[in-house]
């Protein structure tokens, strides 16, 4: 099943998605705006991941190797 494009969370994933794409949020603290920015491209990645677990498999594989590509470490607490 594909992220969906409307409803629910379409607008907040797709706000995601131009954050981990580079866009720089606007209009909000800069603190919250580097936190938002630090981890969108992770968040991208596990809302996929969060949608094709529970829409169309429950055997979805998790994206171990494409958070390790972004550097993220998923051994360890968030700092």
């Amino acid at each position: 099943m594909p992220t969906p494009t409307t409803g629910g969370p379409a607008p907040r994933n797709e706000y995601i998605r131009r954050y981990a794409a580079g866009e720089e949020p606007t209009g909000i603290p800069a603190p919250l705006a580097a936190t938002i920015t630090r981890h969108a491209p992770v968040a991208a990645v596990m809302n996929d991941f969060y949608w094709d677990l529970f829409g169309e498999s429950r055997a979805t594989p998790y994206p171990t190797e494409q958070i390790d590509i972004l550097g993220e470490r998923h051994d360890e607490p968030p700092r």
